[in-house]
């Protein structure tokens, strides 16, 4: 749902880009430092919002490892504890 948000963002901003500078009143070099700008500031936007995302993932990758290492552990506890309870059976 996102990576939708993200594209219908995206498109949205290519077709105000476009009828911006379709019927922009001032010369072509002033519109093209406008769009140039424009451009510069969005992908600035994106990359801060792409590096967000990683850095979440990389958070929750952490906190899953970090889980899996405690589910471990008490998995291997409970099977000692089995096998302990066997042997004085």
């Amino acid at each position: 749902m996102a990576k939708n948000s993200l594209l219908g963002y995206a498109a949205a901003g290519a077709v105000g880009v476009l009828i911006g500078i379709v019927v922009a009143p001032e010369k072509g070099s002033k519109n093209f430092k406008s769009v140039k700008r424009f451009i510069n500031d969005w992908a600035t936007k994106m990359l801060d919002e792409i590096q967000a995302g990683k850095d979440n993932l990389e958070d929750y990758a952490d906190e899953a490892r970090d889980k899996a290492f405690e589910l471990k552990g008490k998995a291997q506890a409970k099977a000692e504890d089995f096998a302990d309870d066997v042997r004085h059976t």
